[in-house]
């Protein structure tokens, strides 16, 4: 019924979501799902997207997209980097592109509802929240993957990330718990975003803890699932 009432009053002032995915395809697609459903329900809605692995307009063309024009070191877009690094990179790299994109679109008086933002984009987060504007973040994970995510900071605690593995030489390393094969090559840096991504708390998000905001999910988790902030 809202949509009819727009299709028939189509200089009719409607607020605007605005959406900020991050530039691989898993999270692209959830987020461009996402807002045909908006359309869909009457609201305008506007893509901010970086220049790296941008979305192709053409085939939304009911959606305004508009690049944060973003300048990343190459760690941020090489696709050997250590998964870790690249969002710390991307995060970092983005913060302030991203700011001033949003901000541009508050000074031409949009009636901006929300920012949706992909749940790895934390500085994204942050950014908005500081223009003012309510924020949310989608996290499209299996309950299992968001549990895993909330068990870091215990993890962290009792010693066990960063992993450490034990060298034929006696001295030890710290590795990427899902390739344990990398320790032979682990680099100091490595050992570093681990220890950064298991001190994730609600007061600091990292790439690897939920926001402090809440988010929207495609599944659904159990009731009994601690959310966050526990």
């Amino acid at each position: 019924m809202a949509t009819q009432e727009i299709e028939k009053a189509p200089h009719a002032v409607r607020r605007r979501v605005v959406l900020f995915p991050l530039p691989f395809q898993g999270h692209l697609s959830p987020m461009l799902q996402l807002a045909e459903l908006l359309r869909a329900r009457g609201l305008a809605v506007t893509v901010l997207h970086t220049d790296f692995n941008a979305p192709d307009p053409a085939r939304h063309p009911e959606l305004a997209f508009v690049s944060i024009h973003e300048a990343l070191p190459h760690e941020a877009t090489s696709p050997d980097a250590d998964i870790v690094a690249q969002l710390l990179a991307l995060n970092s790299g983005c913060e302030a592109p991203f700011r001033e994109a949003l901000a541009s679109l508050l000074l031409l008086r949009e009636d901006v509802a929300c920012v949706v933002v992909d749940g790895q984009w934390y500085a994204a987060l942050g950014a908005a929240g500081a223009l003012g504007v309510p924020v949310l973040a989608l996290r499209t994970d299996s309950a299992a993957t968001f549990g895993s995510l909330l068990a870091f900071p215990r993890l962290r605690d009792a010693g066990y990330v960063p992993i450490k593995e034990k060298r034929s030489d006696g001295t030890t390393s710290s590795c990427r718990s899902w390739s344990r094969s990398a320790c032979a090559t682990s680099s100091a840096s490595t050992a570093a975003t681990w220890t950064r991504c298991a001190a994730s708390s609600p007061a600091s998000p990292t790439p690897c803890g939920p926001p402090r905001q809440g988010f929207f999910s495609t599944r659904s988790t159990p009731s009994r699932r601690r959310s966050w902030p526990g």
